[in-house]
Parts: C-alpha cells; sequence; structure tokens
C-alpha cells in the first residue's frame, strides 16, 4: 500500500512536469509564431515601401512635366504680349497720323499720305494663333487625380459563380447556398472550385479590395485552413501587380492574415 501511494506521488510528478513541458513548447511554437509574424510584416512594409518610391518617382516625373509646360507658357505668352504692345503702339501711331490728316487743310499733302495712311498697318492674324494651351492646361491640369494605392470598386460576375454560390441583386455580396442552382451553361463559370470572379479587375500598379466575410481559408493549393486571433469581419486585400505580392489583412484588427510573394502576374486581375 505504502509502494502504491509513492508511485501515485511520482505519477502526479509526471504529469506535473509533462504539463510544465507543454507549456514550454507552447512557448516555442508562440515564439515561432511571432517571428513569423514579424517576417511576414518586414516583407509587407518592404512591398510597400517600394511601391511608395516607384509612385513618388512616378509623381516626381509629373510635377517636372508641369513645371516644364508652364516654362513653355510663359516663354511663348512673353513673346505674343510683346508683339501685341508694338501692334498696338504702331496703330496708336497711325491713329494720331489719321487724325492730324483728317484736320489739315494742305490737300496735296493729303493727296500725298492717303496712299500710306489708308491702308492698314502690317499685324499678325491672332485668330491663327495657337499658343498651345489646351496641352499645357492637359499637364498643368490633369484630368486625373494621382493617388498612391488605387482603390478598386468590384462587382462581382454572374457569369463565373459556381452554382453553389448566391450572389445579391447588385452583385456585391454572395454567400453560399445550401443546394446547387440550377444556372445558365457559361464558358466562364467555375464548376470544379467555388469560386466567383470580380468583372472589374486590374493589370498595373498596386490597387486594394475589401470585403466582409464569415471565413477565412487561404487557397494555397492545397487549401491552408488560418487559425485567427479573432475572427474577421472586414478583410482588405491589397495587390502589388509588378511585385508579385498579394496581402490580406484583417481591416478592425489591423492585423496580417496570409500572404503570397514571389509570383509573376501576367493577366488582369
Amino acid at each position: 500500500t505504502q509502494l502504491r501511494k509513492i508511485q501515485l506521488e511520482v505519477q502526479k510528478m509526471i504529469l506535473k512536469r509533462l504539463k510544465i513541458k507543454k507549456i514550454g513548447h507552447s512557448v516555442e511554437l508562440q515564439k515561432k509564431i511571432t517571428e513569423k509574424e514579424i517576417a511576414d510584416s518586414i516583407e509587407i512594409f518592404t512591398a510597400l515601401i517600394c511601391s511608395i518610391e516607384r509612385n513618388q518617382s512616378e509623381l516626381i516625373h509629373v510635377m517636372e512635366e508641369k513645371q516644364k509646360a508652364a516654362g513653355r507658357l510663359k516663354r511663348q505668352a512673353e513673346g505674343l504680349i510683346k508683339e501685341l504692345e508694338q501692334e498696338i503702339t504702331d496703330l496708336k501711331k497711325r491713329d494720331i497720323e489719321l487724325e492730324q490728316l483728317s484736320h489739315t487743310e494742305d490737300h496735296i499733302h493729303l493727296l500725298q499720305m492717303y496712299p500710306t495712311l489708308s491702308s492698314p498697318p502690317h499685324t499678325k492674324n491672332w485668330t491663327d494663333i495657337s499658343t498651345d494651351t489646351d496641352d499645357d492646361e492637359d499637364m498643368m491640369f490633369p484630368s486625373y487625380s494621382y493617388t498612391l494605392f488605387l482603390s478598386v470598386n468590384v462587382s462581382l460576375d454572374p457569369d463565373t459563380a459556381h452554382i453553389r454560390l448566391i450572389l445579391s441583386d447588385d452583385g456585391k455580396q454572395v454567400s453560399f447556398g445550401d443546394t446547387n442552382q440550377i444556372l445558365p451553361e457559361k464558358q466562364k463559370r467555375f464548376d470544379r472550385y467555388v469560386i466567383v470572379l470580380g468583372k472589374e479587375g486590374c493589370h498595373e500598379g498596386d490597387f486594394t479590395m475589401r470585403c466582409r466575410m464569415s471565413e477565412c481559408k487561404a487557397c494555397a493549393g492545397p487549401s491552408i485552413p488560418l487559425t485567427l486571433r479573432e475572427k474577421p469581419q472586414m478583410v482588405e486585400v491589397f495587390v502589388g501587380y509588378e511585385e508579385g505580392l498579394i496581402f490580406v489583412y484583417d481591416v478592425e484588427a489591423m492585423s496580417h492574415i496570409y500572404s503570397f510573394a514571389g509570383h509573376s502576374f501576367s493577366m488582369k486581375l
């Protein structure tokens, strides 16, 4: 009986130490998770910095072109103003001469001067003058607005939706149905994977998309169930087309969910 008691105590000590070991394993696992989150964050911010630097370079180029256009317009305007001022001076002089001639009593002088003063002075046809203001105004006041990231308003394409997916009338919402729907056969429709595509897309630059959702899974082939601290309500997807990057965020928790990197895009996304 005494040996049995000692054995039970030893077993309790073993269980206690196994629990401590399990805690240590959990700490190590949490450390690896944290390290991965740090690495993912570094990758994300590196991509964002590259995108910002590229867009900054493009913005500087646009501003330099605007400055050049403004300089050309200024020089052209100054030249035209100088010509106009000279013509105004000549016309005023002719007006004075005509006024004086109209009051002269020397008819011989009048007859001598009339052929010269009756013909209009040589002036430029200003109706044919182009100041290239349209091109310069387009450069100085472009019709587009310059943004670092392009936000795309996506409408879902019903011709691509799997038969288990139910789309809202406005094409902004999608839900998973209990049964297969009877839908028209479309070449673009997904029949193997439960997928729907958006009508809109981009084939260059950086853009983001937001959607509300109830379940998260990374379809990375094979699919990867994600263990998240909080259930995401609003998800944002950032795409760096040239860099081949896709990052998925939880908008409300401001946390990284999953990322795809090292891809090469050649078609519209």
